[in-house]
């Protein structure tokens, strides 16, 4: 499972997500062998338009990384044409081109039906302050819906691990309800949601904290899942502005000695 998930902050939003791909294609050999921690899995929005586009379960199409595609379509777009289009069309329209790359190659398909790509777009409309957060889970048109929550998760399965998935421990380290919730405290208090008072650079920094220091004391939940490797941390403000960081957060690969939290060479 690749992952990536939202983290909503006072002044923007921030989209994350990993770097790691698989040898092993969907479906097959649960010990899928990682392939490369620093794929690139999210692109910024061409002409400062004020939104990014995180996807997950497949590194490329047919030999094309998956970032050079939704770049590619991006751009396919005039800045007006594109600043126009509402995100929720944007992400079905990405969805269905991704669908015909996709079933001309038909070992990616596991039954037919099923979509190899999961999509997560967040941001603004060009000239709005209302934050959007859509996901798409596969190839059917009504499997594009908006979510209204700070915590957005877009992934896909490769492998199943004992126990805690990777997903559970997200939602531990940055969801209070979620971690009342299994306590078994139902009672939940207005403040529940960790970040909502945090900028988007404090939420960075929050989060790499966290995820470094969760996945150096139990990495297994995260290797387990086929996530890992140099994860990319997308800052997205209503204005535009963009900030990309990117940090070793792991798991790395064997061989890697750089310390968890470690920024990248590039960003």
């Amino acid at each position: 499972m690749s992952i990536a998930f939202t983290l909503v902050a006072t002044d923007g939003v921030v989209l994350v997500a990993d770097g790691r791909t698989t040898s092993v294609p969907i479906g097959n050999d649960p010990d899928a062998a990682p392939k490369t921690d620093v794929a690139i899995k999210v692109t910024v929005a061409p002409y400062g338009l004020p939104f990014a586009i995180a996807y997950t379960g497949r590194g490329g199409i047919d030999g094309t990384p998956m970032n050079d595609i939704v770049g590619g379509f991006l751009l396919s777009f005039t800045d007006t044409a594109l600043a126009a289009l509402p995100l929720g069309d944007l992400l079905a329209n990405l969805r269905e081109h991704l669908h015909q790359l996709t079933a001309a190659v038909p070992a990616m398909y596991q039954d037919g039906t099923s979509e190899p790509v999961h999509l997560l777009v967040a941001g603004h409309r060009s000239g709005s302050e209302d934050l959007e957060v859509w996901k798409s889970v596969g190839p059917k048109p009504e499997q594009v819906s908006r979510v209204d929550n700070h915590l957005v998760f877009c992934g896909l399965p490769v492998a199943q691990s004992d126990g805690q998935s990777a997903e559970d421990r997200v939602l531990v380290l940055f969801d209070d309800e979620y971690r009342v919730r299994q306590s078994g405290v139902w009672h939940v208090e207005d403040d529940y949601y960790l970040l909502r008072d945090m900028t988007m650079a404090q939420v960075v920094e929050y989060a790499v904290a966290k995820l470094s220091a969760d996945i150096n004391e139990d990495p297994e939940p995260y290797t387990g899942d086929g996530i890992g490797g140099v994860w990319r941390l997308v800052s997205v403000s209503p204005t535009g502005a963009t900030n990309v960081d990117c940090f070793h957060i792991g798991p790395m690969l064997v061989g890697d000695a750089r310390p968890a939290g470690s920024p990248c060479d590039e960003s």
